[in-house]
């Protein structure tokens, strides 16, 4: 959606693209701030009633431009009215909507769907090879490499990400990656398709330094979709004392900017809106979510909002060994 949202933007097609990813969680507030920074809407800055709010972003929209809205991984019927999207009798302005199940689209917002196919036989391998290298075409590697490739389910993220964990691999190499991938049993998480999972947990495992790894562990202590600032992760990685050869947060910013370039390379992040922001993808998310309790010994506690109580069902650890996205 951001190269559609660019190449619209160049054609010129509309005179106004705004976008803003909704995700699994539904926050109103967040896809109003969103849509009103792309549109150069700088009342809402400041406005805490959501009301409000509304009326300044539906005032906006209805100033006679020709106007697209692209609204990104939407989990269920959105209350257009709550977030101020009405264009009134404007045909010429349009929405475009993303979502993993047609019925969100077709049935709960009443749209109409368009499916995007997962890749061809021939457009995964190529992608493959872009990302691993000529080694999947010599003799001994290509019939394991067409098999790593089946097990990732012609998903562009996942051959991404595979594709750069063995990037130029030597043959035992390969034969490890596929008895893995063949012996692993993924554990069930919502919304995260098995083949998704136990290749990025691969991609992750095949990592070649452990600071490498808590970055990305790191990375999911932040809500979903968030535009995640490099100078925050950096003070996180100091504060909790993996990042000990550094003296000064200076240093330790070079080298949270290092980690990220690997882990950026590796498909496991996305570049952010500008160089001091980095994003990551739900599903990987979810994966380094689940991965981090045996991992590191401590577990992230996912919540929306800001915790008054600590849960019963989980124990007291120690200050140190305890991160949050809040």
């Amino acid at each position: 959606m951001e190269q559609v949202r660019s190449q619209l933007v160049g054609e010129k097609c509309f005179e106004e693209v705004a976008l803003a990813v909704v995700s699994a969680t539904l926050d109103v507030k967040s896809i109003q701030t969103q849509l009103a920074n792309d549109l150069g809407l700088t009342d809402l800055a400041g406005k805490e009633d959501r009301r409000e709010r509304a009326g300044l972003l539906k005032l906006r929209l209805n100033n006679g431009k020709k106007v697209l809205l692209i609204l990104d991984d939407v989990w269920s019927k959105l209350p257009l009215a709550d977030i101020g999207i009405d264009f009134g009798d404007a045909e010429s302005c349009k929405i475009l909507m993303t979502s993993r199940e047609k019925r969100v689209c077709e049935y709960d917002n009443n749209c109409r769907p368009f499916k995007i196919e997962l890749l061809n036989e021939v457009e995964a391998w190529c992608l493959f090879k872009q990302h691993a290298g000529d080694c999947i075409e010599k003799q001994e590697i290509r019939p394991l490499a067409e098999k790593v490739l089946k097990e990732c389910g012609e998903l562009p993220l996942v051959i991404r990400a595979i594709g750069e964990a063995l990037k130029g691999g030597a043959l035992f190499e390969w034969e490890d990656a596929l008895e893995r991938f063949e012996n692993f049993i993924p554990q069930k998480i919502p919304n995260v398709d098995e083949r998704v999972y136990k290749s990025l947990e691969l991609s992750f495992n095949l990592l070649k330094s452990k600071e490498t790894k808590v970055c990305l562990l790191l990375c999911s202590t932040f809500e979903e979709d968030a535009e995640i600032p490099i100078d925050e992760l950096t003070r996180l990685a100091k504060a909790m004392g993996y990042l000990p050869d550094v003296d000064s947060l200076g240093k330790a910013r070079n080298r949270v900017l290092t980690l990220v370039k690997v882990l950026k390379s590796s498909g496991l992040l996305l570049e952010g809106r500008d160089e001091d922001t980095v994003k990551m993808h739900d599903a990987i998310r979810d994966v380094a979510v689940s991965i981090a309790p045996k991992e590191l010994n401590y577990g992230i506690l996912v919540k929306s909002g800001y915790i008054t109580e600590w849960p019963t069902h989980i124990g007291v650890p120690e200050a140190s060994n305890l991160l949050t996205d809040k």
